[in-house]
């Protein structure tokens, strides 16, 4: 405090004691009163420190003291404007914590190197002083040309206890300049000078990850960890190399380590999700999913979590999460689509359909949602909008062979249109060979016209595979052996791989006749 202070100390005893102050008596009462105030008010985060101290000046007007703690009041509330009128407080006087003020309300006014100037001058001032130091350090770190690294240099070595982070900083500067060499050397200074220092080895560890050094980076960590340091993302970054070299259980124990110093943490839960769902225990893949922090927030986990439901068996919570999914996220169009897929496979068609044409009605180009509808639209038996869906997918893409099938399928079970299905089926098989259902479409097609010869050679060269997956291609097969007359061979079919087909049953009674 300066030397007017303490007289003010001395004074005010001496007015007390007085039967009457003097106006400058009661002025000076009034500055220190009005001062102190401020003072209060400034260790409190206050708003009024500012007025105050302004209030303060108003009794001693070219007091430079006080104009110093109205530009660092008003930097510090981000009123810098109403600091501007009062930033002629240095003097031939001035101190180190003068030229420090003065550097920080040039740095806010954006004059890099008159900033530097000011740091420098309050160096001169306060040799000693490591805090004025690394404002320096930070204001060379943010200029960070060659003259300014040099200086950071010097700055290492005239203050060893902060040679750490100046060097850090200096490497992160070198890096910035894509001088990658250069920067791991300021790193490796920076950890030699202060070899306990855990933002030093966190700074080297994401140089070795920024250049898949993942080992090192590794090795790095692991030293952290042995100086007793700790975090969630340090161990989940551990996790994640060892999930590179395919040792699942390490990753696994440093990946539970995360999610005990942060239970939410995104990345933790995120492998543990994978390696839970890799293990086909969706049980608890589903409750690393949902006790991520980001769960709440993010669709895609709701999906995932849909997902995960219908594995375990439960398509009513599957359905449930997709129901709340689309109207938390507000009719999203992908969350959407999904959900429509679930309606139908819960039998609520025309559920499905509302949600698809709001789907289309915001993006008429999302052909997988119109696909989607025209399935919807063949099973209501709504023919004439099912082709009108149709011909707009095939205007989008003529080669769209998932359409082409559709259409061909739903013409042959009603033995329509033959010769229009034919040739939609054999353009599908065409643009997609190896898929088993556009065989067996084609196949039926060809059995409702008669052609059973030519059936028969589609289904039997059908992988066999196919037949027990899909009951329905069994049955097909089935049907046309007993067309056929290969009434064994059909036996056989509908006993075992079509027996599921509910069309299986009444073909098997007409057989055994």
């Amino acid at each position: 405090m300066k030397k007017w202070i303490c007289f003010l100390f001395l004074l005010l005893p001496c007015a007390a004691g007085a039967l009457e102050l003097s106006d400058a008596s009661r002025r000076e009462a009034k500055l220190y009163t009005t001062f102190i105030e401020a003072l209060y008010a400034q260790r409190d985060g206050d708003p009024r420190a500012l007025d105050l101290f302004k209030e303060a000046l108003s009794y001693s007007p070219d007091n430079a003291y006080i104009k110093r703690y109205i530009v660092a009041t008003a930097i510090m509330q981000d009123r810098f404007s109403e600091g501007e009128p009062y930033a002629d407080f240095i003097t031939k006087e001035a101190d180190g914590e003068d030229w420090t003020v003065r550097a920080a309300y040039l740095l806010k006014k954006n004059e890099i190197p008159q900033a530097l100037q000011a740091y420098e001058e309050a160096l001169k001032l306060s040799g000693d002083d490591a805090r004025i130091a690394y404002q320096y350090m930070l204001v060379l770190g943010y200029a960070g040309d060659t003259e300014s690294l040099e200086k950071m240099e010097a700055l290492a070595e005239r203050f060893p206890l902060m040679a750490s982070s100046v060097y850090l900083e200096m490497g992160r500067i070198y890096w910035r300049n894509k001088n990658a060499a250069a920067a791991l050397e300021y790193y490796n200074k920076a950890c030699e000078a202060d070899p306990f220092s855990v933002e030093a080895r966190l700074e080297r560890a994401q140089f070795y990850e920024r250049t898949s050094n993942f080992f090192l980076m590794l090795y790095e960590f692991e030293q952290l960890e042995k100086m007793g340091y700790a975090s969630a993302d340090m161990f989940t970054r551990m996790g994640s190399v060892f999930l590179i070299s395919k040792d699942a259980p390490k990753a696994k124990q440093y990946f539970e380590k995360a999610i005990k110093l942060e239970p939410g943490h995104p990345s933790a839960r995120y492998f543990l999700t994978v390696l839970a769902e890799q293990d086909g225990n969706y049980a608890l893949a589903l409750e690393h999913l949902q006790a991520a922090r980001d769960y709440s927030e993010t669709s895609g986990k709701w999906l995932q979590a849909s997902f995960y439901q219908e594995k375990l068996g439960d398509r009513k919570a599957s359905l449930d999460t997709l129901k709340k999914a689309y109207k938390k996220f507000a009719g999203s169009v992908e969350i959407g689509y999904f959900y429509a897929l679930a309606l139908q496979d819960a039998g609520k068609y025309r559920a499905s359909i509302r949600v698809l044409k709001k789907i289309l009605q915001e993006r008429p180009e999302y052909a997988d949602a119109r696909l989607a509808y025209a399935y919807v639209l063949d099973t209501l038996k709504k023919y004439k909008q099912l082709e009108e869906q149709i011909n707009a997918l095939l205007a989008q893409d003529e080669n769209m062979h998932e359409a082409m099938n559709l259409w061909a399928y739903s013409l042959s079970i009603r033995g329509e249109r033959l010769q229009e299905a034919q040739k939609y089926a054999e353009k599908a098989v065409s643009l997609s060979p190896q898929d088993a259902s556009y065989q067996d479409t084609l196949a039926w097609v060809y059995f409702q016209q008669g052609k059973v010869e030519r059936a028969l050679d589609l289904l039997e060269n059908i992988d066999p595979q196919a037949l027990t997956d899909n009951a329905e291609i069994a049955y097909h097969l089935a049907a046309v052996y007993a067309a056929a007359g290969q009434k064994e061979k059909a036996l056989d079919l509908l006993k075992n791989e079509a027996a599921p087909w509910p069309l299986s049953k009444g073909l098997l009674k007409e057989l055994e006749k």
